[in-house]
């Protein structure tokens, strides 16, 4: 297998970008061996970088898929198909891999934990407000573990203190600082932040969707209202009719005297 040194790597994925061939780089590398340009290749395939034209084919395959697929929307979904959507969702997706990529397995398992607990509990979530969430709880991990190294940064200056630790160990620290407590007051406000435009956004909708409820409902009652007063209307003019019809009667059988012909 070919090595690359760092530099070269970087031009490869330059030219990559610049959409030259693999020939074209193993020239500019000095790379003069009759496979050069497949191991090349092999590197470009194994990194995932791709051409820009490749790209904008990917690109434009994915919003093709978007426009004529209509799926179910999170809000649409019922509690169990929201879960297993976003359990499949989570094997190919960007945020979860890259929180894979910064945070360490026990605390990915904690994360998950807790993020698909909430995802279930809940009665409707949408996708904006899902997003909310994973940040939400991202920032709440990484409030404690700011917490975490704090108390470990702290044990390990009583312990440089004690003579445990000098200045050739790693675990040497002579001196405390507020960096972690500081990251750990950040998260921590990040969270609450998060949470609570979380909750705004979710008595906004539910607002907004009671307001068209209420809105039907005033829509139905009026309605009703309006069909009461036709109906009344019409039996008024109903019994209007029928007495005169029978004073009618009354006056020709001479049963009543007096002239009622206005």
């Amino acid at each position: 297998m070919s090595r690359y040194t760092s530099d070269e790597m970087n031009t490869i994925r330059i030219m990559i970008q610049q959409n030259k061939t693999y020939k074209e780089i193993a020239v500019a590398l000095g790379r003069t061996s009759a496979n050069a340009d497949r191991g090349i290749g092999n590197l470009v395939r194994r990194k995932g970088w791709v051409k820009s034209k490749d790209k904008a084919v990917k690109t434009s395959r994915k919003v093709q898929e978007i426009i004529t697929e209509r799926k179910k929307s999170m809000q649409e979904m019922t509690r169990e198909e929201r879960t297993k959507h976003m359990l499949e969702k989570k094997a190919n997706s960007l945020r979860f891999k890259k929180l894979e990529q910064i945070l360490d397995p026990e605390y990915v398992d904690m994360f998950l934990e807790e993020y698909f607990d909430i995802i279930n509990a809940t009665d409707d979530i949408n996708e904006a407000e899902e997003q909310m969430l994973f940040e939400a709880i991202k920032a709440k991990i990484l409030a404690y573990i700011a917490l975490e190294r704090d108390k470990l940064q702290e044990k390990l200056w009583h312990a440089t203190m004690a003579g445990s630790y000098t200045s050739s160990d790693p675990q040497y620290t002579p001196a405390l600082t507020d960096k972690f407590t500081k990251e750990y007051s950040d998260r921590n406000a990040e969270y609450s932040k998060l949470m609570d435009k979380l909750k705004m956004s979710r008595e906004k909708r539910i607002s907004e969707f009671k307001k068209k409820e209420d809105t039907l409902v005033d829509i139905v009652s009026k309605m009703i209202t309006e069909e009461n007063k036709r109906s009344i209307s019409t039996d008024i003019l109903v019994w209007e009719k029928k007495s005169d019809e029978e004073l009618k009667r009354l006056v020709e059988n001479n049963y009543l005297l007096g002239d009622f012909s206005e």
